[in-house]
């Protein structure tokens, strides 16, 4: 094994263990601790959908539609992009019907 598949792999590592740390997190609606953790896997620029779900779930929990909006374009760089564009559509329109009629 090369250097670089080993920093890759460990790399991965290091974001799934993010990734099961912070849904225990969110579990307990802990989301300030769970969004650190995450944000480290972003930082990495990994691939993985489920750092970029959780991180959805966090800031859909807090209505902070700022963050949504930039975590799902992060999301659609380094990710599966047709996904994450179509949930980027469905978010923006629903922050505008919730805008509009002040539900």
């Amino acid at each position: 094994m090369n250097i670089n598949n080993d920093e890759s792999y460990k790399k991965n590592i290091n974001v799934k263990i993010n990734e099961k740390e912070a849904d225990s997190y969110i579990k307990n609606n802990e989301y300030k601790k769970a969004e650190i953790l995450l944000l480290k896997n972003v930082k990495e620029k990994t691939s993985s959908e489920n750092t970029y779900h959780l991180l959805i779930k966090i800031y859909r929990a807090r209505a902070d539609y700022n963050n949504l909006i930039k975590i799902v374009n992060l999301a659609i760089k380094y990710s599966d992009k047709k996904k994450f564009k179509d949930l980027k559509k469905f978010i923006v329109l629903n922050k505008m019907l919730k805008d509009i009629f002040n539900i």
